[in-house]
């Protein structure tokens, strides 16, 4: 067995060294972890080189999967990028066509006041029109009064029983049948004065009646043909607007979705919660047009019941046939003739 001995001592003093043999169980110990040294060492080796030719292989595959996931990734970054740029073309189109439609009820609504305003002006003038037309007919019909005692102030046998009582008479002196001819002239211009000045009443009548509306005669819903087409045409605009404004929240509502969908939720949301909020007030816009469309009907009907019921009563013809007394300006005073100088009574 192997003994242990320094070589150097027992070279030169071989009789003073004393050797002692290690035990048998010692070395056996020694030898099995040399045996096991060297075992681990190798186990350690080959431990290091698979894990060496693991990292390669993943190494190789790791590269090998980016290669092919490259051109996906960036297909997928192309794709979201130009649909984000989409969605921003998408939004500001949408928040253009909400300026617009703003603008659009401002518009109808200036116009809605401009034609009250002129639906007020003209009933004024209508107003104003029907007292002149009273005023005149008061003071035609003083004038004919007037006109009425002048020829009762007439001598015996001038008056309205002038012609049967001349008839009676056996006088044809050439001063009554003068008289009789100036009576029969004035009654027949009378008469003539007071059939134009019926017709012209009743004209101005149809006029007053058709004032509202320069189209024609009141619908069967009681307004004018222009004033219900301009109604209708105000109703499908305001019925527009809100559908309008319905498809522009529907469209905004999908526009959200996918662009969180796509992208971070928390980028760009402000805008779309300000797109939503105004297409909520062009919904409250178009309610309030609806609710001026209402006042201004209301408006335009008082206006019509102002415009046709009349001031007063106007005279009518007597029950013995006699035309109306009302006459227009003008009507019997420029077509009678001057009258003669009036004889002296009896």
């Amino acid at each position: 067995m192997w003994r242990f001995v320094d070589r150097d001592i027992y070279e030169r003093q071989p009789s003073g060294i004393r050797i002692i043999p290690l035990p048998r169980r010692t070395q056996i110990l020694m030898a099995a972890g040399l045996a096991a040294l060297v075992g681990l060492s190798l186990l350690l080796l080959a431990a290091t080189v698979g894990l060496f030719v693991l990292w390669r292989q993943q190494t190789a595959a790791t590269q090998q999967l980016q290669r092919e996931t490259a051109p996906v990734a960036e297909r997928v970054a192309a794709a979201v990028a130009r649909a984000t740029r989409e969605l921003e073309e998408e939004r500001a189109r949408l928040q253009q066509r909400l300026a617009q439609l703003e603008a659009d009820l401002r518009r109808t609504r200036e116009t809605l006041e401009t034609r009250l305003q002129a639906a007020e002006l003209h009933a004024a003038q209508l107003a104003k029109e029907r007292d002149t037309l009273a005023s005149e007919r008061a003071e035609l019909a003083a004038r004919l009064e007037r006109l009425s005692l002048r020829v009762a102030e007439m001598p015996a046998g001038e008056g309205a029983t002038t012609a049967g009582r001349a008839a009676r008479e056996d006088d044809g002196s050439p001063e009554r049948l003068r008289h009789r001819a100036i009576l029969e002239g004035l009654r027949r211009h009378l008469n003539a004065a007071l059939l134009a000045a019926a017709l012209a009443r009743r004209e101005r009548e149809r006029n007053l009646a058709r004032s509202p509306s320069d189209a024609g005669a009141p619908t069967s819903s009681g307004y004018p043909p222009q004033v219900e087409a301009e109604l209708a045409e105000l109703r499908a605009q305001r019925d527009r607007m809100a559908q309008e404004a319905a498809s522009l929240r529907t469209r905004l509502a999908e526009l959200e979705r996918s662009n969180a969908a796509a992208r971070d939720p928390s980028r760009g949301g402000e805008a779309v919660a300000a797109a939503l909020a105004r297409a909520e007030a062009a919904e409250a816009a178009a309610a309030t047009l609806a609710a001026d469309l209402e006042a201004a009907r209301r408006k335009i009907r008082e206006l019509e019941q102002r415009i046709l019921s009349p001031a007063g009563e106007l005279p009518t013809a007597e029950d013995d046939g006699e035309p109306s007394r009302t006459l227009s300006a003008g009507g019997l005073f420029g077509t009678l003739a001057p009258q003669p100088p009036r004889p002296a009574p009896r």
